[in-house]
């Protein structure tokens, strides 16, 4: 099956020196956005989690409520969060994660970490469930998922997916290689880790090979597919018949609710939210390669502003 990717190529000549010189200054305006983490009282560092990458480590713009700021520095810091080492929370918001994931010989040892948390999964179920509670309040972040911030959104979402992404990341073929891995050793597939975070995944503009991994972690997903209240709901059929189609009719289960919000009650309130509309799935960050979204979004623009000022 071959793969389609659409043809983006384009020119600009800009000759002068002084366009040059701008250029260079927003790219190094650029390096100290991207260096720049949380503000010192919102720092997620810690001296118990043993080198493992911490979410919202880097961010363009929190464009967060102030309540829903002092939400995510009390999160954020709780040593009790970040023993969970939650795979879901740093595929979609960690910069360092997205960093390490580069040097594919490195990811399985972080892994090993990931997969072995210091507080144990029914511990960190019920804390993942109490702040997915707690985020949809007034007096939290119910205001920015209402707007549909994508930060709030997928902390939401994160919280709502523990369990289904710890599985995910954790899941190895029979030659005992963690399928995450194998995925970005391949460069094939890494798009169906993102299908929890309600990214859509289109064949054939994605190659998706019939393998071990990802019969494995599509038939995990199955299992949650079926809770409505999750963006998986919406993402996973598409893909389903594609491989059902493509592998043989049995190659991926019928989405059940086996599983439902992470194993843990998601609030009536909380689900609503999506059935009524209220978070649109179609704003999801689309994450094609792991932390660049924020990045691209940023250079977007900056190369928008670059080119309005050489025009004037």
């Amino acid at each position: 099956m071959s793969r389609s990717t659409p043809n983006r190529q384009g020119t600009l000549s800009v000759s002068s020196s002084h366009s040059s010189s701008l250029l260079r200054l927003l790219f190094f305006l650029a390096f100290i956005t991207i260096s720049t983490a949380l503000p010192a009282s919102t720092s997620t560092t810690s001296t118990n989690n043993n080198n493992i990458p911490q979410p919202f480590d880097t961010t363009l713009n929190y464009n967060l409520t102030s309540s829903c700021l002092s939400f995510f520095q009390t999160f954020t810091k709780d040593q009790n969060f970040q023993k969970c080492y939650s795979f879901g929370f740093l595929l979609l918001n960690s910069n360092n994660f997205a960093v390490q994931s580069r040097n594919v010989s490195s990811v399985p040892a972080l892994l090993d970490q990931i997969c072995n948390a210091p507080n144990s999964s029914d511990e960190c179920n019920k804390i993942m469930s109490t702040y997915a509670s707690q985020i949809v309040s007034s007096s939290n972040c119910r205001t920015d998922l209402q707007s549909q911030n994508p930060i709030a959104t997928e902390a939401f979402v994160s919280f709502n997916t523990y369990q289904l992404y710890q599985l995910a990341g954790c899941s190895k073929n029979s030659s005992n290689v963690y399928c995450y891995v194998d995925a970005l050793a391949q460069k094939l597939g890494l798009g169906i880790f993102y299908l929890p975070s309600g990214t859509q995944l289109t064949a054939p503009q994605e190659q998706l090979p019939c393998s071990e991994c990802n019969q494995k972690i599509l038939n995990i997903y199955s299992e949650y597919a079926g809770d409505s209240s999750l963006p998986l709901s919406q993402t996973f059929s598409p893909v389903r018949t594609y491989f059902n189609d493509f592998c043989g009719p049995n190659f991926v289960n019928e989405a059940s609710t086996v599983h439902s919000a992470s194993a843990v009650s998601i609030t009536s309130d909380a689900s609503s939210l999506f059935s009524r509309g209220v978070i649109k799935r179609s704003r999801y960050t689309n994450h094609i390669i792991p932390g660049i979204s924020m990045l691209t979004t940023m250079m977007t623009s900056l190369f928008g502003l670059y080119l309005q000022i050489t025009k004037s």
